[in-house]
């Protein structure tokens, strides 16, 4: 196995896990705090995030991926990041204080005022570490960037759920994403052996400008797409089915993106060391999207199936409504799955541009469904972004691999059979369900059943049609398994022998 391979599956493996740790965080935080707080406050924040989120376009302005994919980097160059995002951070945190009155205005909601207000300071605190991220990134030291990220997380979880159990109300979701930011750029700095250097020498920044213009502008036009749909919600309908909407769209679609953010994060450094041989990234691409697919295909088809069950088990019966929107999500979270892995592509291989034209052209296009599906509540919008995301898959695919000099037909055919299995098993799930098991049974006994009977027959039906990819699978996670057994056995034998 060649050196950047294994740095590769070792990238995975730690990102993986940090995201396998963070989903599971976000998921406790969601099914706990959904019994403490009212629907409301949900609603709240997924308003104050739409805010914070269009705020956090100026964070970097793409100078962070710049630094991951040049190959030759100067001193004054990475100091002129970071000198460039701190006062960026801090004229953000500015900003977004001083139009907190005018965006409350706007939501019909004062209570933003205070959170975005409390929220602000979020912004400085995350650029004092970027460029820190940054560099360890791009010597894929994500061991380190794992660790930094679980403890943060847990941190913010803890203080979350502390604050929620003494009445805070929606400051519980305030003080996560503020604990969190905080410890992680303070574990950033202890990891990271990089120092800045108070020289102000910002024309080293015009190396990267084009390519960080590109990245910013991509991500300035898909904000829109990210966030459109719960401006609208809030606006029209209302925090109440926002909070809906936002729920149903946290538990389905968060997973998949951690799944896909973790090969993207670990492939985009891979990608940029090797973006003068494009067959072979593009012989490692569809690897990487059939494996995405074996994963998210199955995950998506049986949330799909088990969207009740799943819905009044963990969250109860007050938020059954959120299964409606659920059923069209599931979907969405397999197409988005599939084309969310073109960025680290296009950026690695140095065509920004082809990722700002594709979202120049696919966010007016996918912001436009939401407003279509409007009238007909969040059920409407939710199924007006599952049509157009499906059919915006074939331009955004069949484009990477044109400049991999690859076709759309083999993307077809490496995500057929899990597409194909995963639909068949969900339907018989749904007969099971429905045909064998009692309508007394309780919603835990149909979920777990559910469960059960989903991935078994998943599996016995990969292994007939689908043998050689579980096996080429199998033996990745194995491999990775061990890594990660093997590394936190080290560090506990550490942390006895210190104390001993």
């Amino acid at each position: 196995m060649t050196e950047d391979k294994i740095t590769t599956r070792h990238g995975v493996t730690w990102v993986g896990v940090s995201q396998v740790g963070k989903v599971l965080m976000q998921l406790v935080s969601i099914f706990t705090l959904a019994r403490i707080l009212p629907t409301e406050d949900f609603g709240l924040m997924a308003l104050a995030a739409t805010v914070t989120a269009f705020a956090g376009l100026m964070r970097d302005m793409g100078t962070g991926a710049a630094i991951i994919q040049k190959q030759d980097l100067s001193f004054d160059l990475i100091n002129a990041v970071f000198l460039f995002n701190v006062l960026l951070g801090i004229i953000t945190t500015v900003i977004l204080i001083a139009v907190s009155s005018l965006v409350s205005i706007f939501f019909k909601e004062p209570r933003l005022i205070d959170i975005l207000f409390v929220l602000a300071p979020v912004f400085t605190i995350t650029s004092l570490g970027t460029v820190h991220q940054s560099l360890l990134e791009r010597d894929s030291l994500f061991k380190h960037i794992a660790k930094i990220e679980l403890t943060s997380g847990l941190c913010g979880l803890i203080f979350a759920i502390v604050v929620a159990w003494q009445g805070g109300g929606v400051y519980a979701l305030v003080v996560q994403s503020i604990v969190t930011a905080s410890v992680s750029t303070i574990f950033l700095w202890i990891v990271s052996d990089w120092r800045p250097v108070f020289k102000f020498k910002f024309m080293a920044l015009k190396e990267i400008f084009g390519f960080s213009c590109n990245i910013f502008l991509f991500n300035f036009v898909n904000y829109f797409h990210r966030n459109s749909d719960s401006m609208l919600i809030g606006k029209f309908l209302g925090v109440v089915d926002l909070g809906f909407y936002n729920v149903a769209y946290r538990i389905l679609l968060f997973p998949v993106q951690n799944i896909t953010f973790v090969i993207n994060r670990a492939m985009f450094p891979a990608y940029s060391r090797k973006q003068n041989s494009r067959s072979l990234i593009e012989k490692h691409y569809m690897e990487t999207l059939e494996t995405i697919a074996f994963i998210t295909a199955p995950l998506m088809a049986l949330i799909w199936a088990l969207r009740e069950p799943l819905v009044s088990v963990f969250l109860g019966d007050r938020w059954l409504p959120a299964a409606d929107v659920i059923a069209w999500l599931a979907p969405v979270g397999f197409f988005q799955s599939m084309v969310s892995t073109s960025g680290s592509v296009l950026n690695s291989i140095g065509r920004s541009d082809v990722l700002r034209n594709l979202g120049l052209i696919g966010v007016p296009f996918l912001t436009a469904s939401f407003v279509v599906g409007l009238p007909w509540g969040i059920e409407g919008v939710a199924a007006a972004y599952c049509i157009a995301s499906f059919f915006w898959i074939y331009p955004v695919i069949k484009t990477v691999l044109k400049l991999l000099c690859g076709s759309f037909l083999e993307f077809v055919f490496v995500i057929f059979k899990p597409t194909f299995l995963s639909i068949f098993v969900a339907l018989f799930v749904c007969y099971f369900i429905r045909n064998i098991m009692t309508k007394n049974d309780l919603h835990l006994a149909h979920l777990f059943a559910g469960i059960f009977i989903g991935l078994v027959s998943y599996l016995i039906l990969s292994l007939f049609f689908m043998r050689k990819t579980v096996i080429r699978i199998f033996f990745t996670f194995q491999k990775n398994c061990n890594e990660v057994f093997s590394s936190v056995n080290k560090y506990i034998c550490k942390i006895l022998v210190n104390l001993i």
